[in-house]
């Protein structure tokens, strides 16, 4: 049996494509991964598909701190458009979630979808609905995650809607995404 002792790989431009630590760990800085999160709440339209407007540079100012709770390796993610464009092709597991209010109505009905190059297959929808039987605002969220084959220059960004105008929330909205392999 033979082995091949190293620590890191790189490119010949010395860029670092693969480390592995002392515990066998292996690290790969540089594959492309991203996570945006909705900055500010938004006004979503009564049974509209709206692209929710998640940043992926987000800072977030706690107890005189501030974080950035976004990630962008790669730089695949454009912060205008809302959407991720994929920069290798490969087998990507996608995520997301819209979490949602609506004042003063006892029912509703919400969906979410992963939207590639502007389409969205019966695959890439989750709904949810919600009836608690009285008049008072209320929260809630679609949470869902795809395995998905996507070819270099494919974008990716998420969609939400709502039978009844609502608001969404800057806590749990949020897309992400890395290569997988």
């Amino acid at each position: 049996m033979s082995k091949i002792l190293v620590n890191e790989l790189a490119h010949t431009n010395d860029t670092t494509a693969l480390t592995v630590d002392s515990t066998g760990r292996i690290l790969q800085p540089a594959k492309p991964s991203f996570h945006a999160i909705l900055q500010a709440t938004q006004s979503i339209s009564a049974d509209t598909q709206t692209t929710l407007q998640v940043k992926a540079q987000t800072f977030v100012t706690a107890y005189n701190k501030t974080w950035n709770t976004g990630s962008n390796v790669g730089g695949g993610f454009d912060d205008t458009t809302h959407k991720y464009t994929v920069p290798v092709t490969g087998r990507y597991l996608i995520y997301g979630q819209f979490g949602f209010y609506n004042s003063n109505n006892p029912s509703r009905f919400a969906e979410m979808q992963f939207f590639v190059d502007n389409t969205a297959g019966d695959d890439l929808q989750f709904i949810g609905s919600h009836s608690d039987g009285t008049s008072y605002a209320d929260y809630d969220g679609i949470a869902g995650s795809r395995l998905l084959y996507l070819t270099a220059g494919q974008t990716v960004h998420l969609v939400g809607r709502t039978v009844l105008a609502s608001t969404a929330m800057t806590g749990p909205t949020h897309l992400g995404g890395y290569l997988v392999g």
